[in-house]
């Protein structure tokens, strides 16, 4: 990544018009979302590379949309952008242009160093562009993450970092990055020392990163070992555990 990349924060000077929600008042960590509802009807926006990978997901689009990176161009009409994301991985620069109509979106910050930690990526740097793909995964839980922002964040920060996973997990797999890892006895042993933990602590915060890090796994691999084990997410469980109390 050159040096040169930008922050997030240094990336909003090069957006001609304010962020509509930014999770920042929310205190989320390792996924940055903000949201823009109100741009003008056309425009353009250049960025220079960041420091992050940015999930850019279009709510809705002005009559042609042109996007340009990595030497890859891709243009989409209104509809076609409701069932696309673009994928911009740090330090590539970009280009956005937009005709006929607003171009509302959200865009998702990523931390490199949260997808090698949470994941265990070897080389969280090393992801490829995608222009015009098509997720339908991607899109809902992306969508999911939205309106828990634009909520203010009712359901809770287990909930948040819940959903980053899903959409770290969902964005590794469609390129064939993300690996499954662990024996099910071996899951099951450090799961338990975690539902011990969460019935100790039901009145007190609960935060994903914590949860895993009793349990010995990446953030990923706790999710998949804790639903095995249980049936239930995180989340669900440790609701189902205070709705008990």
């Amino acid at each position: 990544m050159p040096q040169s990349a930008c922050t997030p924060d240094e990336l909003l000077s090069y957006i001609p018009y304010p962020v509509s929600t930014s999770s920042e008042s929310l205190g989320w960590q390792h996924i940055r979302v903000e949201v823009w509802r109100k741009p003008p009807p056309e425009g353009e926006i250049l960025c220079p590379g960041g420091t992050h990978h940015e999930l850019i997901v279009p709510l809705c689009g002005g009559n042609t949309t042109v996007r340009n990176f990595a030497d890859r161009t891709w243009s989409s009409n209104r509809d076609e952008l409701l069932a696309e994301y673009d994928f911009i991985p740090a330090g590539c620069d970009n280009r956005w242009e937009w005709r006929g109509g607003s171009c509302e979106y959200a865009s998702f910050d990523i931390d490199p160093g949260f997808i090698g930690e949470a994941f265990e990526v070897h080389n969280p740097l090393s992801l490829i562009p995608r222009l015009g793909w098509r997720g339908g995964q991607v899109r809902r839980i992306a969508t999911f993450l939205v309106q828990e922002l634009e909520t203010g964040g009712v359901n809770g920060l287990l909930h948040a970092e819940s959903l980053m996973i899903q959409l770290g997990a969902q964005l590794l797999r469609s390129g064939g990055v993300l690996k499954s890892r662990s024996s099910r006895i071996e899951s099951d042993c450090r799961v338990a020392r975690t539902i011990d933990y969460i019935r100790s602590n039901l009145h007190a915060p609960l935060i994903l990163s914590e949860l895993a890090r009793i349990a010995g796994l990446s953030q990923w691999h706790f999710c998949v070992a804790f639903r095995l084990a249980t049936n239930a997410s995180p989340r669900q469980f440790v609701m189902g555990q205070r709705v008990q109390c």
